[in-house]
């Protein structure tokens, strides 16, 4: 059975959205269906006259037992279907009847699992759902009246003035106008794009979740003008263009749409309830452009497509944005599949439970011999984490109890000292597995068509919902909230990694091959001989064979090295922070070196571009055949300085910008880039969370701490010696301390205070 959504309606009874295939509408249908929870067939052997007492007083309605373990089935008593705040459905249950009896298996020490699922989700796991991704879409953006707005608007807090749509399919463009600025014409209005939104399953909108939908909601319930809102299925094209596409300086519309499209939104001077009484061409223009730009986005992207699938994969709705439900939803229905393990009822942990659950040894990072070295080779293991979970067949449903029975040979001994069969193959290495197969295939077909048709972004869509739902599968199974993390795993599978990265360090140690940093599953080696290779490659897979199946007693290993990057030139400060000039990398030798930075400010987001320039000028000198040399260097950082203080500097330059990450209320503290946004709203700028804030350090203040000020509010004072002592110098030095070790280096930093002097100093030589 195919549904778009699901949820529980009523006691034993779930209502989803199901499409009409004649028809291609969505209807709702009730389906009747039992719960029950999971109780282990020995804990029912033992306590079998309290089992039959509580089905005696109609506490259960019947018991069934499957493979090891028993369904206990139990009326859900539900509530009702409400709205929340945000106009949204919410399911409710009152579940005394099964609260009561759940506390009563808990003080009589009976474990019992999957007791918190709802309804619809036991329905969903235990049959035969998929959900629909043939699903029709709709771009939308609304125009509002602003006449009386200030700051940031309040959803739904004046009136809709114009809404504009484009087909996802076709591609198709519709414009609605209010005929004027009453709320009967409104009501109108809003009328009409009732009918219009009725015809498709998901509406997509740029920060619709913040805006268009709620804007919606509230002024359809304002004029009693019906949608039913569970048929709608809501994509902010924002959040997720957050979450897949490339990292910008700025999500607002015009941002993206210019860096994806290379053209933005129509430029206006007048605000919106101008152009609606004295140029309505021009807000047509403004508002079907808005939605064209989303969709001409999607077509190049397919982002929205691709988080639909995801969902689709996860028995998820395709508005849903967890990834964690994704995966809960996918052991939960592989455990119903198997029988040979159910997860412990999930509840809310303790603070000490959970800095307990905290407490496991993670990856291991090689302390890095800081210094600048030639000829450097990365290795790296192919997908440590999830190969070590297929090779150790680490999951729930194999880790071996004390109690359990004996497993004779069958028995893999983990590197943390606990146990795991190897008879059966377990959930997480399954579905590992099929996350690998099942991009694979779709890579597979995405090569075998044209690039740039229909077919070739479907398949890319679908390959990439499934390389998502990779990379996040551990990141899920480290996380002590979800129901299927266990503490022995997660250590078994860091600590199993460690161990191999480890053994590797050591056979290069024994051929003499000198490791200068290794960072989780790679490991940096100095070798001017590229044809050993090969040779070091193989042995490496041998002495993983031999760990994993002779040491371990695991059946195999799919553990794999690969020969990932090589530098001419590498110079190495930290942990995670190094550069170096590339001339191998993923299978090629490059015809041309290629500068590669990691962790330095080159490569940030928060530098300023004066910064950027000069470290990546430092490198590029440092890392050449020609190396510098210290003389050389000395008189790099007195020129830089000079031209610092005595030269007229552009805004370009010295901007500073610094991402949004949440709302602002939700800060704890005031930060440069909060004061900086607070004056931004103050003058009417849009900012959406995710917006990479800019703005520049102008002076100090009298306690002698850094005045930040928006980049529009720039006149070409700045504080010269605030950004050498503490945003260039600083990440220039920790170079240099490295390659020259001799030089005094912090003796460039500047002392006095005396020459904060603003303006003054420009054309001023100080030195």
């Amino acid at each position: 059975m195919k549904i778009l959504r699901a949820w529980d309606s009523g006691r034993n009874q779930i209502r989803c959205i199901v499409r009409n295939p004649e028809t291609g509408r969505t209807n709702l249908q009730d389906v009747k269906t039992e719960w029950f929870f999971y109780v282990h067939n020995h804990h029912m052997d033992e306590n079998k006259t309290y089992f039959n007492m509580l089905k005696e007083h109609d506490k259960v309605n019947r018991y069934e037992r499957e493979h090891i373990y028993t369904r206990v089935y139990v009326d859900r008593e539900h509530a009702s279907e409400l709205l929340d705040r945000d106009n949204s459905f919410v399911w409710e249950y009152r579940d005394v009847r099964l609260n009561s009896l759940l506390k009563a298996l808990t003080e009589k020490g009976i474990p019992h699992c999957e007791a918190d699922l709802s309804v619809a989700q036991r329905w969903i796991t235990t049959n035969d759902i998929e959900f629909d991704s043939d699903l029709k879409v709709v771009f939308l953006d609304i125009e509002t009246d602003d006449e009386k707005i200030s700051g940031q608007p309040v959803p739904g807090e004046f009136q809709i003035l114009s809404i504009a749509f484009v087909d996802g399919q076709t591609g198709t463009k519709a414009w609605l106008c209010a005929k004027d600025r009453t709320l009967e014409a409104e009501k109108v209005l809003l009328e009409k794009v009732a009918k219009i939104l009725n015809g498709y399953d998901v509406l997509a909108a740029w920060n619709g979740s913040a805006f268009d939908f709620p804007y919606l909601k509230v002024r359809m319930m304002i004029h009693g003008i019906s949608i039913d809102w569970r048929k709608k299925f809501l994509q902010d094209h924002m959040k997720i263009f957050q979450n897949l596409g490339p990292k910008v300086q700025s999500y607002s519309l015009d941002a993206v749409s210019k860096f994806v499209l290379q053209r933005g939104k129509v430029v206006h001077k007048e605000k919106i309830f101008q152009m609606f009484l004295n140029n309505r061409s021009l807000l047509k223009e403004y508002n079907c452009e808005d939605t064209q730009l989303m969709y001409d986005m999607e077509q190049k992207t397919k982002f929205l497509a691709c988080a639909r699938q995801i969902n689709c994969v996860g028995l998820c709705p395709c508005d849903d944005v967890y990834v964690s439900r994704k995966i809960d939803m996918l052991l939960l229905k592989q455990a119903s599949i198997d029988g040979n393990y159910h997860f412990k009822t999930k509840v809310r942990k303790s603070e000490e439970e959970e800095e307990e659950a905290k407490k496991f040894e993670g990856a291991f990072v090689f302390d890095p011999i800081p210094g600048l070295y030639s000829d450097v080779k990365v290795l790296d293991f192919s997908s440590l984490y999830p190969n070590v979970i297929i090779s150790f067949n680490l999951s729930p449903d194999t880790i071996i109890e004390l109690d359990n029975k004996d497993y004779g040979t069958n028995v893999i001994h983990s590197v943390n000292g606990h146990s795991f069969r190897k008879d059966i193959i377990g959930m997480l290495p399954k579905l590992v597995l099929t996350i690998v197969s099942e991009r694979k295939k779709y890579k597979k077909m995405m090569e075998a068509v044209t690039p740039g048709t229909v077919e070739h972004k479907t398949y890319d869509a679908l390959q990439y919902a499934w390389k998502a739902l990779g990379l996040s599968f551990y990141g899920c199974v480290g996380n002590q909230h979800t129901r299927f993390y266990d503490r022995r795993i997660a250590e078994a599978v860091t600590l199993g990694g460690q161990f191999l990265i480890k053994s590797v360090d050591n056979y290069f140690q024994s051929q003499s091959i000198k490791t200068i940093y290794g960072d989780t599953d790679s490991l940096f080696i100095i070798l001017k001989n590229d044809k050993i290779l090969p040779t070091l490659i193989s042995n490496i897979s041998k002495i993983c064979e031999h760990i994993v199946i002779k040491k371990h007693n695991c059946s195999k290993s799919t553990l794999e090295m690969a020969y990932d990057k090589g530098f001419s030139k590498l110079v190495i400060l930290v942990k995670k922070r190094y550069a170096g000039y590339l001339t191998y990398l993923d299978g090629h030798y490059l015809k041309e070196p290629k500068l590669y930075v990691a962790g330095l400010e080159f490569k940030r987001t928060d530098g300023c571009n004066l910064l950027k320039t000069k470290q990546e000028e430092l490198l590029k000198q440092l890392l050449s055949e020609k190396s510098l040399i210290a003389k050389e260097a000395v008189l790099f950082i007195e020129k830089l300085r000079d031209y610092l203080f005595s030269k007229e500097i552009k805004l370009n330059d010295i901007i500073i910008g610094q991402k949004l990450t949440k709302n602002v209320a939700d800060y704890k503290s005031l930060t440069m880039h909060l004061k900086v946004v607070e004056e931004m709203e103050e003058d009417d700028e849009e900012v959406y969370v995710g917006d990479k804030i800019m703005y520049f350090i102008e002076s100090m203040d009298i306690e002698g701490k850094p005045v930040p000020r928006p980049e529009s509010k720039f006149e070409g004072v700045f504080d010269r010696i605030y950004y050498w002592n503490k945003k260039i110098y600083p990440a220039l030095k920790r170079i240099l301390d490295v390659v020259f070790t001799k030089i005094n280096w912090k003796s460039y930093l500047i002392q006095s205070s005396k020459l904060r002097q603003g303006k003054a100093l420009i054309g001023t030589k100080i030195w």
